[in-house]
């Protein structure tokens, strides 16, 4: 067992038996070639020319959605970097994470409306560029490269997996301070 420092809870209308798994499916993406700034059929901002690269955790493990067919609310975690499932793309301009399964999905943290504070889950979401928690920096400093909120509330905390040692496989990733193990990953 991980010790975990931070702890955190679904609001109780969105929790589903399993944290895994959430219960509202996605619709697929039509078409992931859509002209940069248009919508596909789902909603999500679509962006062509993408090039897909898995974020490695330097304790080991990458960003990986819990599962191959994404749906809205999955959980995203500290995974093995030898799937499909682990590539992701990132926009400087707008700030969005679009995952490589399906891309008019997005990193985000937690649920809309939620309050941002540390141990807040990351999940899968549709892409929405005016949507504060889809907005990251990729930032690079003397510790490596960290993963931050663009702006607002929340935005002095990392991305990292949760506790103190990762456990690849089991650990969500959530907002924690920068200054824990965790937050650092580069791109492979």
């Amino acid at each position: 067992p991980v010790e975990n420092e931070l702890e955190t809870e679904a609001p109780a209308e969105l929790a589903s038996e399993n944290p895994m798994e959430p219960e509202t499916e996605a619709p697929a993406a039509t078409d992931p070639t859509t002209e940069e700034g248009e919508e596909g059929e789902t909603g999500g901002e679509m962006v062509s020319d993408k090039t897909y690269v898995g974020f490695v955790s330097m304790d080991g493990g990458c960003m990986v959605v819990w599962d191959e067919d994404p749906r809205l609310g999955m959980d995203v975690y500290l995974g093995e970097c030898d799937k499909y499932n682990h590539d992701w793309s990132y926009d400087e301009d707008t700030g969005l994470i679009h995952t490589a399964l399906d891309d008019s999905m997005c990193l985000q943290v937690g649920f809309p409306d939620a309050e941002i504070i540390q141990g807040v889950p990351l999940r899968v979401s549709f892409c929405e560029k005016d949507m504060r928690t889809q907005v990251f920096d990729y930032n690079e400093d003397y510790n490596g490269n960290t993963i931050q909120l663009r702006s607002g509330v929340g935005a002095e905390l990392c991305v990292g997996h949760q506790g103190n040692t990762p456990d690849i496989g089991d650990d969500a990733l959530i907002l924690k301070p920068c200054d824990l193990p965790g937050v650092v990953w580069s791109e492979g």
